[in-house]
């Protein structure tokens, strides 16, 4: 999901500051779900700096019930040109290569040409969801 929100704000040419993890819990959880975000001090559109922001926010306010449903949201966004160079940051032009390299993958050869490794094993969803049409069966 991660993959997908930052796809779409790179091809919007959008950074983002804030990225939000929400989670419905089961009708038959004890507890009501969370919807929590999270500020940084750069925007970003990289998949790795949401995906590891997502998991923070889940291992902090995740309460062991049986989930429903999981949203992943990035906002307070800028235009892609207002990201500040960080001279101590060496990688940084890199990460932000991979991304769109990955996307013109994506968008040459399909959505699953090229996927996490995570995405073969059992708990992995790129490749059902792939398959649906606005989250249904086509």
């Amino acid at each position: 999901m991660c993959e997908d929100v930052m796809k779409r704000a790179r091809d919007a040419g959008f950074v983002g500051r804030t990225i939000s993890l929400g989670l419905s819990y089961s009708r038959n959880a004890m507890t009501k779900g969370f919807h929590r975000s999270k500020t940084m001090d750069t925007p970003t559109n990289e998949t790795l700096v949401m995906y590891k922001t997502c998991i923070e926010l889940l291992d902090e306010y995740f309460a062991g019930e049986p989930a429903r449903q999981l949203t992943v949201r990035i906002s307070n966004l800028e235009r892609e040109h207002s990201i500040q160079l960080d001279l101590f940051d060496e990688r940084k032009p890199q990460r932000q290569l991979i991304g769109p390299t990955m996307d013109a993958i994506r968008n040459r050869f399909g959505a699953t040409a090229l996927l996490r490794a995570v995405s073969f094993t059992g708990a992995g969803t790129a490749i059902k969801r792939d398959r649906l049409v606005g989250g249904h069966l086509a």
